[in-house]
């Protein structure tokens, strides 16, 4: 065994190293998959869940940062189910940020900001509910 698996993401053969999780293949195949807790100071623990995915003959919506890949996997990265689950957990992580967040200087050099372009989220949405200073 070479230490590869084969998969299947949004219809797309993959190959993926043993070991991998969802994510580590989509990216690395160039396959995006919106996700902020994947970064190298951070340890991928699922928790934003802006990374969830649909797994055959898998329940739920599970974070691709945290599932490793199977053999004969078939991932879905998209779908109305997973947009909803993403923008619902991206609004609650925007809830207690700035909304000024999503149009700083930072001009998409910032993963909060493309994820939330990505799945549609503009400022108009937190206008009322930007932090105040205590």
């Amino acid at each position: 065994m070479d230490g590869h698996i084969n998969l299947y993401i949004d219809e797309k053969k993959v190959k993926a190293t043993k070991g991998m999780t969802v994510l580590e293949a989509a990216l690395d195949n160039e396959i995006y998959i919106p996700h902020i807790c994947y970064h190298p100071d951070l340890s991928p623990d699922g928790s934003c869940r802006l990374c969830v995915v649909e797994i055959d003959k898998m329940r739920g919506y599970p974070t691709s940062c945290t599932t490793p890949v199977e053999e004969g996997m078939i991932v879905k990265t998209r779908s109305k189910a997973i947009n909803k689950i993403r923008k619902i957990s991206m609004e609650l992580l925007l809830s207690s940020h700035y909304a000024e967040c999503l149009e700083c200087d930072s001009n998409y050099n910032c993963q909060f900001q493309m994820v939330a372009a990505y799945l549609g989220i503009d400022k108009s949405r937190f206008a009322k509910s930007a932090k105040k200073e205590i």
